[in-house]
């Protein structure tokens, strides 16, 4: 027999030889994994910070990771509603996407890079209507701010790029990108108190030296216009312009770079 943590295992009957410890909980008393092992499993037997497998009372599906929850009645307890399981660890497969689901609340893409993502900063909405993420306020607030902050910036780049609104525009770039500082100190603080150290450093230090490149390229771009057109108002549209491609590059390069020098 194979001992498996929480109870023994018959190669040769092919069963486990004594109840599951959580059989009242999971209704499952022989079973492993709820008859699904391909897409589940279940390290230890026993129950284990996890993801909750739950739908809203409209019908979206979610995949929340909880550090609260070990037991389907614990989320039930919640608030979670319509509890289909928790499971320390899940295996995700769409049409076009495939995730694993870790037991640390981290998502590893595996039809991509399998680059590892945090979905308490950044979840995930699949193409057949999956919501993954991580019920944790603190990262829930940094999303928030970081996504409305780039609400903000791009709505005040197309404001100031067709020229309709460009001083509205450019008080919200200006709104928009203290949203992200706001943001991203936040997250930066969060991986540090977590152990990340390298990791929320760069993802700060990268922030304020794209804000400084910004800066120097709409000063470099009023000096070059000269005083008379920076009185005037004449050269906020160049401004804009370097203003937008600094967004641009930040967005793309700069989380490449941040990725680069974690890694």
């Amino acid at each position: 027999m194979y001992y498996y943590g929480a109870r023994y295992y018959d190669p040769r009957l092919s069963i486990f030889i004594s109840v599951d410890p959580l059989a009242e909980e999971t209704m499952m008393p022989y079973q492993y994994v709820n008859n699904n092992p391909i897409n589940l499993i279940d390290p230890t037997g026993m129950s284990a910070d996890g993801w909750v497998e739950w739908e809203t009372n409209k019908g979206e599906k979610q995949l929340t990771f909880d550090s609260e929850i070990s037991t389907k009645d614990e989320a039930i307890k919640k608030g979670y509603t319509n509890v289909d399981s928790v499971n320390e660890i899940l295996f995700y497969q769409g049409e076009t996407e495939s995730y694993t689901l870790n037991s640390d609340g981290t998502v590893l893409d595996n039809n991509k890079t399998e680059k590892s993502i945090d979905v308490g900063f950044n979840p995930i909405r699949t193409k057949d209507g999956y919501f993954i993420s991580e019920n944790n306020q603190v990262k829930s607030l940094d999303s928030g701010l970081q996504n409305a902050g780039d609400f903000l910036t791009y709505l005040g780049i197309g404001a100031s790029v067709t020229g309709v609104g460009a001083p509205l525009g450019g008080v919200l770039m200006t709104v928009g990108e203290e949203m992200n500082i706001i943001g991203t100190g936040i997250e930066s603080s969060y991986l540090i108190s977590q152990g990340k150290v390298k990791e929320g450093f760069t993802k700060f230090g990268i922030s304020l030296f794209f804000i400084g490149t910004g800066n120097l390229g709409v000063k470099a771009t009023q000096k070059i216009a000269g005083k008379e057109a920076v009185e005037n108002g004449s050269s906020k549209g160049v401004e804009t312009v370097v203003g937008v491609a600094n967004t641009v590059i930040e967005k793309t390069i700069g989380k490449d770079t941040e990725n680069y020098i974690v890694k």
